[in-house]
């Protein structure tokens, strides 16, 4: 079985700056190192373990730089061999560009799975090439695959769904499925497994690609501002000075209900022993017809 893996470069900087990272910080103090994208480690565990059950190759395939020690880290997982199109302003491709070129790439390999993360991390992250690849190499596309398995011509992924519900769809291969978050976590890099995995790095001369076709396909929609999420305020309910210091703390401890049903003479708040609150349940059961007997 051959199995591709699409994978993008990653960018830490949610931590304190490393010594041995000094001048590689972002100006704030704070660590901006490139790293694995998560979303596409597990994509890349994804294949291996098909490898493991099913037999055949893991290829992985990356557009524009990316650190040893990230591709070391990817290539640690199982991989069999890594290629890398690296050329002069291939990082400030759009979405739509990185999809195409990686369909060129992809196309004469012809595997039978491509697997991708769901999105990139430290840029647009618009989750937008693993739909753009599937359409260059028309082929089928199944999003957010929290488990998938593969028959004899088809591949079955399970996704979730609304309310932890699952969806298992079945689509024939090659297709393009993009592994979800909810994903098993992968296993840590092996340095091992790492060396001896091939690497290949190829240029857009080498993929009989002109500058030219790259610039004619669209860039795609592209990120022109970021906001973040403006906290909602929290309501604070104050019960009134009227009631007496227990009904305050019932009112508080009921979120004001109790307090406001009692104020609008609502009978839905029953007080009195468990028995006597169970006949005056089943009485307003009987008197709305709830119960027939």
């Amino acid at each position: 079985m051959n199995i591709l893996a699409c994978v993008s470069e990653g960018v830490f900087t949610n931590g304190p700056l490393p010594l041995a990272a000094a001048g590689r910080g972002n100006g704030n103090g704070r660590a901006a190192l490139p790293v694995p994208n998560p979303c596409d480690e597990l994509a890349v565990e994804a294949a291996v373990r098909l490898k493991e059950r099913h037999g055949g190759r893991v290829t992985l395939v990356t557009v524009g730089s990316m650190s040893e020690a990230t591709m070391g880290a990817y290539l640690g997982l199982g991989v069999d061999e890594g290629l890398q199109v690296l050329d002069e302003g291939l990082d400030s491709l759009g979405p739509v560009q990185v999809a195409w070129l990686l369909a060129q790439v992809i196309r004469p390999v012809a595997p039978d799975l491509v697997l991708c993360g769901e999105r990139a991390t430290g840029g647009p992250a618009t989750g937008l090439v693993p739909i753009a690849l599937a359409e260059f190499l028309s082929l089928p596309v199944v999003t957010e695959a929290a488990a998938l398995e593969v028959g004899t011509d088809d591949v079955t992924v399970e996704r979730l769904i609304e309310r932890g519900d699952r969806q298992v769809l079945q689509a024939p291969w090659p297709a393009v499925v993009t592994v979800a978050r909810a994903f098993r976590s992968p296993r840590y890099p092996a340095l091992a497994k790492a060396r001896r995995a091939t690497r290949r790095r190829l240029s857009l001369a080498a993929l009989g690609i002109t500058r030219d076709e790259l610039d004619r396909v669209t860039a795609g929609p592209q990120e022109v501002a970021r906001e973040k999420a403006r906290p909602r305020p929290k309501r604070i309910y104050v019960p009134p000075s009227t009631l007496s210091a227990a009904e305050r703390m019932a009112a508080l401890m009921a979120g004001g209900r109790k307090a406001s049903a009692r104020k609008e003479g609502d009978e839905k708040f029953l007080e009195g022993s468990p028995p006597e609150v169970a006949a005056k349940i089943i009485e307003f059961l009987k008197r709305e017809r709830i119960l027939e007997w």
